[in-house]
């Protein structure tokens, strides 16, 4: 138990509740899409999506409300911004899939593409924007694998009616889309001052 000499009042108490909290911090899961509102002002650190953009786990994400081929949305995805990287979504895990699929669950249901595309060449499913293997979703590969004679020109889809899993579908379709970009971390200098005056009045108490 912490101990103040002389009185103790409530902006001590507050300051120790302050010291308290940012300790939690660390057992907190950053992936949780409510961190960020928790951690703002406990800590120094302030976590940033582009306007029109929704925050999941680690990313940020665009829902578009416009259909587009999926070559199109890729463009326009890269389009959004000339100073951050923005793509199509590229869902390397199951918890960034699982996450964006109870998102897009929300009314209304449209299906959506994905930086997912088919590399005839490499008989291989390939990330659009990274050209990295899709090596995330082994159901979908195992299915796609036997079928690779069909996929000449076909494209990742968030299929709204399978609860959005994963669909080939022709890239010449116009679907709407989901863009991705990086959640943005800065350094907040008035929460980070604040911290650090009502440390030490805790300390010098």
């Amino acid at each position: 138990m912490l101990l103040f000499k002389g009185d103790a009042t409530m902006k001590h108490f507050g300051a120790l509740i302050l010291m308290q909290l940012t300790q939690m911090v660390h057992l907190l899961d950053l992936d949780d899409p409510e961190v960020g509102s928790i951690v703002k002002g406990i800590e120094d650190r302030v976590y940033i999506c582009p306007p029109k953009f929704v925050r999941q786990g680690n990313s940020c994400y665009y829902i578009s409300t416009d259909n587009a081929t999926w070559h199109d949305a890729h463009f326009k995805c890269q389009s959004m911004s000339k100073k951050k990287k923005i793509t199509l979504a590229v869902l390397e895990t199951k918890k960034e899939d699982r996450n964006l699929k109870q998102f897009l669950k929300s009314p209304p249901e449209r299906d959506r593409w994905i930086g997912g595309i088919f590399n005839w060449k490499q008989k291989q499913w390939l990330w659009g924007p990274t050209g990295a293997v899709v090596k995330y979703n082994r159901k979908f590969l195992t299915r796609a694998r036997r079928r690779q004679k069909d996929y000449f020109f076909h494209c990742i889809v968030l299929n709204a009616k399978r609860k959005y899993n994963w669909k080939a579908e022709k890239c010449l379709r116009e679907r709407r889309y989901i863009c991705e970009t990086k959640l943005e971390v800065r350094k907040d200098p008035k929460i980070q001052r604040e911290y650090q005056l009502s440390k030490n009045e805790i300390i010098q108490a």
